[in-house]
């Protein structure tokens, strides 16, 4: 543990401060001197995924969560002198193990750094050995058979007793070969009886002992056993054997095949073995009884547009997910570039903070370039102060290569609609079907939006409105920060890939009732933009949409919870809850999955 309390103020000196490393330290520190009036919750509030990278963060992050503490700024008065001395690098290491460490870790942090400079603290850490505090007499000790015939033991085990292995085989020295001169002018005894000696000391002083050896070489092969080791006593134990004294209980179940099959877990997996090899589809694969009562209330929650991809393009997710709850690990390390999900949140939150401060000076289209630039980078500045608080960013450098990337996106996004009429009113991140908007927005209470002919609730948040003042007109912007896969102009949902302009669209006629409705997809950073969607093109969609959902909420309702098209991606978040070996469980289920799948394939084929 001492050693350990060091390594990880080793840590914080050598590469600067975070929130894994600060609480891995104050775990291992012992709580006294000042750190005995650190509060207990001291971190209530704090994101456990916010990187707090550095000092300024740690005071913001403190601050902000005062009010949650029983004991007010106690934590801050505390803590935060200790953080100001740890961000000032390896020159405090010394004055800081005095400080901190514990009187056994102290010993070991002054004897690392009289071994080498403090620059070199991993290094002499990895190596400094440190006294055991129990006594070599009393403890267990490995070693070899010559080191432990040196100072036998009443209790011993030998390991290894396999031909070859142990007797060792005497050889000619590499350097000096017996025709040289005599192998026994260089070493009078040979190897064996050497090992041949230490095994009669070991035997003879050792009350208790055991032998064992290795059926098996490492390539697999049997090997015989040791001429040491005592053939006369060895007795053969038959595989399939009923042990009198069982070693485990997985010992006594493979022993006794009754036993076995009488145990739930033994016998269910005996029938997910014999189902992953037949061709049919089974409650393995997903098939459950029909209009289960956990589907139905997952279906009458309302659904996103990723719930709703899930829905139609992997049946077997969307029930994982939604009405089993199960969700994909996600780990708060503190990555060097941000995902793609998180990038686009990204820009999209720059977007809509730009496009409200931009709606304060009178709105996109009458600001200059120099006004909406500033705009934005202010917007941005902000973000890169906040976003550390709460998530895991990349390092420094890379944190501002990002939020750059970000405002050039965002500039792009502004520039495009700077020759819109003036006689618009613009709205970013409007909530429908479940949270409520701040006032001003075109609606505020929380109003149901309910896909046509199917009784689906839908929720999500519109990127983008742009409304004429009469209320005739209303355009809808889908902002992406990817590269087009397919030719944009084309483009409508993708085989249930690209929802939201579709779903953004029920929700303006649903909330709004304007007499046009135009939903655009635009690609950001690239000059491509899509054909918008909008009059009879619009209408269709709306319709092949609804007949989407509704063939795909008749099939789940009949019992068909199984794998769509996505289950297959390879970077499906889902892939940890799939068959290891997916292409060969695909070869096996292809048949039964098209016939369950022909249903909806049309619509998942549809542009």
């Amino acid at each position: 543990a001492a050693r350990q309390t060091c390594a990880a103020l080793a840590d914080i000196l050598l590469r600067g401060l975070s929130q894994d490393r600060v609480r891995r330290l104050l775990l291992g520190l012992p709580k006294a001197g000042v750190l005995k009036l650190l509060p207990v919750d001291w971190s209530r509030g704090i994101r456990s995924a916010a990187s707090l990278n550095n000092l300024v963060q740690w005071e913001s992050a403190l601050s902000k969560t005062r009010e949650r503490r029983a004991e007010g700024d106690l934590a801050e008065r505390v803590l935060l002198p200790i953080l100001r001395r740890l961000d000032k690098g390896i020159g405090e290491a010394l004055e800081l193990g005095e400080l901190l460490l514990g009187a056994d870790a102290k010993e070991i942090w002054r004897d690392a750094l009289r071994a080498s400079p403090a620059e070199a603290l991993a290094m002499s850490l990895q190596h400094l050995r440190v006294a055991d505090e129990n006594d070599a007499a009393n403890s267990v000790v490995w070693c070899s058979a010559d080191q432990l015939a040196a100072s036998p033991r009443l209790a011993a085990r030998l390991i290894g007793l396999s031909v070859r292995c142990w007797p060792r085989t005497g050889g000619d020295d590499p350097l000096v070969p017996h025709h040289v001169v005599p192998r026994r002018e260089l070493q009078p005894r040979s190897v064996t009886a050497i090992d041949r000696t230490s095994f009669d000391i070991i035997t003879g002083h050792a009350r208790h002992l055991v032998l064992s050896r290795s059926r098996r070489s490492v390539r697999g092969g049997l090997q015989a056993a040791s001429p040491l080791w005592p053939k006369e006593d060895e007795v053969e134990l038959a595989r399939l054997r009923a042990p009198v004294h069982c070693f485990s209980e997985s010992d006594r179940l493979l022993s006794r095949p009754a036993d076995a099959m009488a145990d739930p877990r033994v016998s269910r997996s005996r029938t997910h073995w014999r189902s992953a090899l037949s061709g049919d589809l089974n409650p393995f694969d997903g098939l459950v009884a029909p209009n289960h009562p956990v589907i139905l209330r997952a279906l009458e929650q309302p659904l996103s547009s990723t719930a709703l991809r899930l829905l139609l393009r992997d049946p077997q997710a969307f029930v994982w997910h939604h009405a089993l709850d199960w969700r994909p690990k996600e780990f708060a390390r503190r990555p060097l570039v941000l995902n793609q999900a998180s990038f686009g949140e990204l820009v999209h939150e720059l977007i809509a903070a730009s496009v409200r401060q931009l709606d304060r000076l009178g709105g996109v289209q009458k600001t200059s370039t120099d006004e909406r630039e500033q705009v934005v980078r202010d917007a941005a500045a902000v973000i890169e102060a906040s976003w550390p608080l709460e998530r895991a960013v990349p390092p420094a450098t890379l944190w501002t290569t990002t939020i750059g990337k970000a405002v050039d996106l965002t500039l792009h996004a502004l520039k495009i609609d700077e020759d819109l009429p003036h006689s618009l009113d613009t709205w970013t991140e409007l909530n429908f079907g479940g949270a409520a908007n701040p006032v001003g927005a075109p609606w505020v209470e929380e109003l149901d939006v309910v896909l046509d002919g199917t009784g689906v609730r839908v929720i999500g948040r519109i990127d983008r409105l742009d409304l004429a003042k009469s209320g005739s007109v209303a355009r809808i912007t889908d902002y992406k920060t990817s590269k087009p896969e397919l030719s944009p102009d084309h483009l409508v949902m993708d085989g249930g890939r690209e929802l939201q302009r579709v779903l953004y669209a029920i929700a303006i006629r649903t909330l709004i009732k304007p007499g046009r409705v135009v939903a655009r997809l635009l690609y950001l950073g690239t000059p491509l933009t899509t054909r918008p969607l909008e009059s009879e093109r619009l209408d269709k969609a709306i319709t092949d949409l609804s007949a989407f959902v509704t063939a795909a909420t008749t099939a789940l309702n009949s019992g068909f919870a199984i794998a769509g098209p996505d289950a297959f991606d390879k970077y499906s978040a889902y892939r940890l809850a799939r068959p290891a070996d997916l292409q060969g469980y695909l070869a096996d289920k292809c048949a039964a999955l098209a016939v369950a799948n022909a249903p909806l394939e049309d619509w998942r084929s549809c542009p």
